[in-house]
């Protein structure tokens, strides 16, 4: 491919070494670990202009400012500061993508081609022309760097770009005219469109970007065309961006963004109640116990200073069994015998049930066609009996599960059916409440359970807590990992699925231009999932709780935009 030119690596003078913490109001950035998400808002107006101080506990600092290595907390300046092709549009069930720094786009007759037409006049923040040319050198550096250096970085977007044989998604990216460019791809891939709404195809400008390295977020400067600039970085005190005033959408209403560390958790919950912030960003409700376990949610929601606004995760929490180790009549049992209103009865705010393994708000989920598993012991338990398991002999279908019915002393006795051990991340609050649940479930269908957590050497051989994060708006990028026989994820740490007709149905949908027959086979998986193979059972998506002061106006619900995309204040 080609690489174009390496421009010289700036030294940019933003640092500064200041001997005394500076601590003034910001907001808690609580973010959940991989596998947690929420939704994230935009805001079209403020009703006053000012300073948005944002606040990051330290621990949580920015260390990184490539969009290509950018997790949550560098999420908060790249993508103020850059912009991808293509966004979503979720204020309609069936117009999904919106342009950014594209305006249209058309696939060939067999999905590997896609050419797209740029929006005209643009400038990066350096003055450089945003074009055809820059597009291209975006591509081939991204690629570049895969080859090279991401491979051996600790954490990296470059699997995105990558299909599943290892050969990469794009073959050449070519300059059409001025705006109008195309990407050229090795085999069909639809869920291409998508992956140009993923910040890790975000463009920057060729003239200020260092082709071959990772920026460095202590010497370079990231050049996007957004509408902040990347203005100031002083070393464990704070960044500073400022509205840009050629902003293609508009000069933004706010005069600039704080990014502002500080010591402890405490601190920034003081300085949130005092009211010296603008807003708590993002706080997801299963991250929001795990960094203030000591805090309340209902405090803030009786405060009329702040608001608190709920919307749903396209996230989702599963209780993963091994396919290979546990048949399907077993796994049916199990999902029978799961009690999912536990969750939502204990915590409330927090979860609400998952119907499918393309949750709502991602294109083409069916949460409604489907007859998913629900609590049903004498269900359960009459799957076993039907299939005549060992030990179930003389055992009646019944719904009793008090303190020492029958099924239960199986357990108590040690003649349990099976005895599986069960993995999760146990320093997870949520997740080590589910696990007692599984195993005190389990006993009523005479189930052994063993609560090993962490312990990766028994990682996914029985059961697992489990959960999921979707890279982009597109079913792809979940059940092609999860549930395809040649993903490494599902061979290694997931559900150890090997069917044919989900390989072959995952293959046909990620080359079908035709969103009507691509809706039929994601129904036609979700149906195989859900009612016939009993993959997992799915439990709850964590709710997103926004948290921000009451002044502030203008915010819509952007479920999916909680890891990649962060708040436009335009």
């Amino acid at each position: 491919m080609t690489t174009g030119k390496t421009p010289s690596k700036k030294k940019i003078p933003k640092i500064k070494e200041l001997k005394k913490p500076l601590i003034i109001g910001a907001i808690a950035v609580v973010v959940a670990i991989a596998g947690i998400a929420g939704g994230i808002y935009v805001l079209q107006e403020t009703p006053k202009g000012g300073t948005c101080i944002i606040g990051v506990d330290i621990k949580w600092k920015i260390v990184e400012i490539d969009p290509l290595t950018t997790l949550w907390e560098g999420a908060m300046v790249t993508q103020q500061v850059a912009e991808t092709l293509f966004d979503n549009d979720f204020s309609s069930e069936e117009s999904k993508i919106s342009y950014t720094l594209a305006t249209d786009y058309t696939w060939n007759d067999n999905a590997t081609e896609l050419t797209c037409s740029l929006r005209q006049g643009v400038k990066f923040h350096d003055g450089t022309p945003f074009n055809a040319e820059a597009v291209k050198w975006n591509f081939d550096r991204m690629y570049h760097l895969v080859n090279t250096t991401l491979g051996s970085m600790v954490f990296s977007f470059g699997y995105l770009v990558i299909l599943p044989d290892g050969r990469w998604i794009v073959n050449e990216t070519q300059v059409i005219d001025e705006y109008t460019v195309k990407f050229v791809l090795n085999e069909p891939f639809v869920p291409f469109l998508q992956l140009l709404t993923h910040s890790a195809t975000s463009i920057l400008s060729p003239t200020s970007t260092v082709f071959d390295e990772i920026l460095n977020f202590l010497t370079d400067d990231i050049v996007g065309t957004g509408p902040f600039i990347y203005d100031e970085y002083i070393l464990d005190v704070e960044i500073k961006l400022s509205p840009n005033p050629s902003y293609w959408g508009g000069k933004p209403k706010i005069d600039g963004i704080i990014i502002r560390y500080y010591d402890t958790t405490d601190d920034l919950w003081n300085a949130f109640l005092a009211q010296n912030v603008t807003f708590l960003l993002p706080v997801q409700t299963s991250s929001f116990f795990i960094y203030f376990p000591n805090k309340s949610i209902e405090m803030l929601i009786n405060d009329p200073k702040i608001t608190v606004q709920e919307s749903q995760g396209t996230n989702y929490r599963y209780i993963g069994m091994n396919n290979i180790n546990i048949n399907v009549t077993m796994r049916k049992a199990i999902s029978h015998a799961f009690n999912y209103s536990i969750l939502t009865e204990e915590w409330p705010i927090i979860s609400m049930r998952v119907r499918s393994p393309i949750p709502e708000g991602i294109i083409y989920s069916n949460t409604t066609a489907f007859n998913i598993p629900n609590y049903n012991i004498s269900l359960a338990r009459q799957t076993l009996l039907d299939a005549n398991w060992p030990g179930t002999a003389g055992l009646s279908a019944n719904n009793n599960v008090s303190a020492g019915n029958e099924w239960e002393t199986l357990v108590s006795n040690d003649t349990s059916l099976e005895t599986y051990n069960i993995s999760y991340w146990a320093a997870n609050a949520i997740l080590s409440f589910i696990a007692p649940i599984v195993r005190e479930n389990l006993r009523q269908i005479g189930i052994s359970v063993n609560l090993i957590g962490s312990d990766m050497k028994h990682w996914a051989n029985h059961l697992f807590i489990s959960g999921w994060l979707y890279d982009y708006n597109d079913p792809h990028s979940a059940l092609y990992p999860l549930y395809s026989s040649k993903s490494s994820d599902n061979m290694v740490y997931g559900s150890h699925l090997n069917d044919s007709l989900v390989d072959q149905w995952i293959e046909e949908a990620a080359k079908d231009t035709n969103p009507v027959t691509r809706k039929e086979t994601y129904y036609k998986i979700q149906e195989r999932l859900i009612e016939e193979l009993y993959v997992s059972a799915w439990t709850f998506t964590s709710k997103t709780i926004d948290i921000y002061d009451s002044n502030l106006r203008g915010w819509q619900p952007n479920p999916l935009k909680y890891l990649y995309k962060t708040v436009y204040f335009v």
